[in-house]
């Protein structure tokens, strides 16, 4: 009843934002009580004032706004999967991710797409690029408990396969109900711990220690048992679908994608672990993708580059600058080490360095980029996140995605996913990507932790070495990780 005299109210005198943040909740209790259809009325007509808002001409609220509406989608995805309606979820949930964004890239896939992506859609982009495309989205359902007398919280994991032919196959996976496990988010969270990843910023307050830039040599049985189960909880249930799509037998050209969706991004995909000690990048190539609708840019970077993009042999690498900015969100105490004179010596490649002017004009018309320096994934400009560092500030996604770049690749090793900043709403390693294909680039490379240098070092010139045989970046990619599986000392802390 609050709710619908908040809503009668805020009707009347025009308040739209409150009127739309009252349908919302009234949903979720309506959901609660499982009045599907109810609530997914109450939730079109909020997504209805919600659009008109974000996209008028008032940008007061718009962070409020977007939150709004990526709840909305949630709620309905909810109401689809309850349902059975699971083409339809599908689709909710990419539509969540693709407006989870207020960014220039958001502007372009307005403007090129249908922003309503439809399962064919997706269909038909798991067919062009030749890849079986793995959706994943996580559901926190809110069930009251008789014997307790109060709501439980209670995640379910929702799996979608599309093949590049044949039906998309569904799983859903009761985290808490059936597994008896609390939330997926704790096991990322212990593997990242295992794998001494944290960022200093994450383990301040925690009573961990500080890294200080010091490398951990992690005993294996530290980290085997979350990597498993990952693989049990994201891979294992649908092994049979990958198998028999990407061949049931490995095949140096076969692909699957992997679209995460929140703390999910954290997961180190290459590196999970199945019961015979294998790690998935032994048997897949893999990619990794923010959304199906990044995919469709990318490709569409990627048309733009072969009938008219530069035909520049130019290759750089950014360096960071050595100066220690004190109010500026480092991941961790040490400054970045000379990679990018390793790379660039390397792979015989023009080094910039400077400032925001000289490393912004050093990468127009380049047909590789290298950012050799530090991604500040808590750095961020109004709606948008990430930067890295220069002589004399900070290169912001801001910046990039208002370039004119023409790069057919864009390498960033130095990145660390932020809990804070994924929790937060945003995280500056998602957005510096978005930022690197708004600008045109067809292919985006970034870790999601920062790895030791001359490992990085190594495995980055493994790959480039490869790329000049095989143009498909993912399969040199997986081919340079597999190696690094078998050599490197540290681990996948060091390779993915």
């Amino acid at each position: 009843q609050c709710f619908e005299r908040g809503i009668e109210i805020s009707s009347k005198n025009g308040a739209q934002l409150v009127e739309a943040s009252s349908l919302t909740h009234l949903a979720r209790v309506l959901v609660g009580l499982a009045r599907y259809a109810e609530a997914e009325k109450l939730l079109w007509s909020a997504d209805k004032l919600l659009t008109e808002l974000r996209y008028g001409p008032d940008k007061a609220h718009e962070i409020y706004i977007m939150q709004q509406q990526s709840i909305c989608y949630d709620l309905l995805q909810q109401i689809m999967v309850s349902q059975y309606r699971y083409r339809e979820g599908l689709e909710m949930a990419e539509r969540m991710r693709a407006n989870t964004h207020m960014d220039r890239l958001q502007d372009k896939m307005r403007a090129n797409f249908n922003v309503k992506t439809t399962a064919d859609h997706m269909f038909s982009l798991a067919r062009s690029c030749q890849s079986v495309l793995v959706i994943y989205s996580t559901i926190l359902r809110f069930d009251w408990n008789v014997d307790k007398g109060e709501a439980e919280a209670l995640e379910q994991l929702c799996i979608w396969v599309m093949p590049t032919e044949g039906e998309i196959k569904f799983v859903l996976i009761e985290v808490t109900k059936e597994h008896n496990q609390e939330t997926l988010e704790a096991i990322v969270d212990n593997l990242r711990t295992a794998l001494c990843v944290d960022t200093d910023t994450e383990r301040r307050g925690t009573g961990k220690p500080i890294s200080n830039g010091i490398i951990a040599d992690t005993p294996e049985y530290a980290w085997r048992h979350p990597l498993q189960q990952l693989y049990d909880f994201l891979i294992y249930p649908i092994s049979d679908f990958l198998t028999v799509n990407a061949g049931l037998d490995f095949a140096p050209h076969r692909k699957v994608t992997f679209v995460p969706h929140g703390y999910l991004h954290l997961v180190p995909w290459a590196a999970l672990m199945d019961n015979d000690g294998k790690f998935l990048v032994e048997n897949f190539n893999i990619q990794v993708l923010p959304s199906v609708q990044i995919l469709a840019m990318c490709q569409l970077n990627a048309t733009k580059l072969e009938s008219g993009g530069t035909s520049s042999k130019k290759l750089v690498v950014v360096s960071g600058s050595a100066e220690r900015h004190d109010d500026l969100p480092y991941p961790f105490e040490d400054p970045v080490a000379d990679e990018g004179s390793a790379i660039a010596d390397g792979i015989g490649c023009t080094l910039v360095e400077g400032t925001r002017d000289d490393i912004l004009a050093g990468m127009k018309n380049s047909r590789l980029v290298h950012v050799a320096a530090e991604v500040l994934a808590e750095y961020c400009v109004g709606c948008t996140w990430g930067g890295f560092m220069a002589q004399d500030g900070v290169v912001s996604s801001k910046d990039v995605e208002v370039m004119d770049l023409s790069s057919e690749l864009v390498v960033a090793p130095c990145c660390n996913h932020s809990k804070r900043a994924l929790l937060r709403g945003g995280d500056g390693i998602i957005d510096m990507c978005r930022a690197f294909t708004c600008c045109g680039t067809p292919t985006v490379i970034y870790s999601i932790w920062s790895t030791p240098h001359q490992s990085t070092a190594r495995l980055l010139l493994n790959f480039y070495q490869r790329l000049r045989k095989n143009p498909d970046k993912a399969i040199c990619l997986s081919q340079a990780q597999r190696e690094a599986a078998t050599t490197d000392p540290y681990g996948p802390a060091s390779w993915v």
